[in-house]
């Protein structure tokens, strides 16, 4: 673990930075907030309304759950692991909100609303690998979701029947070279 999180990673200092990242996260909410709206739009606009309702209560619950996840952090009464479980878990659960978004408009075979949904799944990677690479913990947590969704969006591309090979190469090209771009801009900036 310490040799994948780096050899002098300490669990107090997760804490520290997990506070900082959290203490952050109020000033994020405004764009967080204006992306929900827009992406519940867009998943309702191309035929999913149940969708949308269901991803929205989601967001919503892991937003509305921000300021017991900040008093947790804060609370030094409590271990370490008391404090962080609930961090580590709410980031982990954003991206994976964030990132089902992404994947749920890619599965409708719709090009637009797949477009979209790599658009989304994009910046979902781009906004965590910014916001939370203050740790390799915390790029894990919150990364591993939207590449493995990522992942099998570059796979359910090259099995799509009625696509010919140049669309599926070109596809699996673009999607390749975008993903490596952000998780190697991720990986440079914990390091």
């Amino acid at each position: 673990l310490k040799h994948i999180l780096e050899a002098n990673w300490a669990l107090r200092q997760e804490v520290e930075l997990g506070m900082a990242v959290a203490s952050g996260l109020s000033s994020d909410r405004p764009s967080r907030f204006f992306a929900c709206l827009l992406t519940v739009s867009m998943i309702a606009w191309v035929g999913l309304p149940w969708a949308a309702l269901i991803w929205c209560l989601a967001v919503l619950g892991n937003e509305t759950s921000e300021p017991f996840i900040l008093r947790r952090l804060r609370n030094n009464q409590r271990s370490t692991l008391q404090r962080l479980v609930p961090y580590f878990w709410h980031i982990s659960s954003g991206a994976i909100i964030w990132a089902s978004a992404g994947g749920l408009l890619w599965s409708t075979g719709d090009p637009a609303s797949m477009l979209l949904g790599i658009s989304l799944l994009v910046g979902t990677l781009v906004h965590v690998s910014v916001f939370y690479a203050s740790s390799r913990l915390q790029t894990v947590l919150t990364m591993t979701p939207v590449v493995l969704i990522m992942l099998i969006v570059l796979v359910s591309a090259l099995a799509v029947d009625g696509w010919s090979l140049r669309t599926k190469a070109l596809i699996a090209v673009s999607l390749t070279s975008l993903f490596t771009y952000v998780v190697t801009s991720a990986s440079q900036s914990v390091r």
